[in-house]
């Protein structure tokens, strides 16, 4: 491998990296346990100041992906039967690079009483956890019905939200493209 003379721009992510062999270098990782753990899709590529040749399939690609998430928020708005969708705290473990997390994951609702009230009480089936909920009353809960669509619309708008996110890419990437023309690179000094 050779030594960069050169910085230029990623397609992808538009960060300045170096360009060994007149590629850009490999970028967008992080390093746990001594390993390079992904990259940026623009790594090895021509930089943008002489291609354009990837922002097309990125714009279609983004684009297809932020229909999906539209069209699955859709869905979850409007589910009010099964699982619910909940953000679910992850504990730092070794696992996990000690560090603590929340993902998304589907969990049953059930409804019960509780011997201290006359009320209907909506709980996460929360293996090995135990059982925890929402009250009627809490966020205009009256139903079982109620308190999974609520849940789920909390995932709906994580979804139309990483929907924004991907929307504002493309607009990003077709304005950096509007009115592209091959430029110099810059010289490492």
């Amino acid at each position: 491998m050779s030594k960069a003379t050169h910085i230029g721009t990623c397609q992808c992510c538009g960060n300045a990296q170096k360009l060994p062999n007149g590629k850009l270098s490999k970028h967008g990782y992080t390093v746990d346990y001594g390993f390079f753990n992904g990259t940026c899709s623009g790594a090895g590529q021509l930089p943008f100041e002489q291609s354009k040749d990837i922002i097309e399939s990125l714009i279609n690609t983004t684009q297809k992906k932020v229909d999906e998430l539209l069209a699955d928020a859709e869905k979850w708005e409007n589910t009010n039967t099964g699982p619910a969708w909940r953000y679910t705290f992850i504990p730092a473990s070794w696992e996990n690079g000690r560090k603590s997390s929340r993902k998304w994951e589907q969990i049953e609702i059930i409804s019960s009483k509780r011997d201290f009230s006359d009320y209907e009480f909506f709980a996460w089936i929360d293996n090995p956890k135990g059982v925890r909920g929402v009250t009627p009353g809490d966020y205009s809960i009256e139903t079982l019905e109620d308190t999974i669509q609520h849940e789920n619309k909390k995932y709906a708008a994580s979804l139309r939200k990483r929907a924004a996110q991907g929307t504002q890419y493309i607009e990003w990437q077709k304005d950096r493209i509007k009115n592209w023309k091959p430029t110099e690179l810059t010289p490492i000094k």
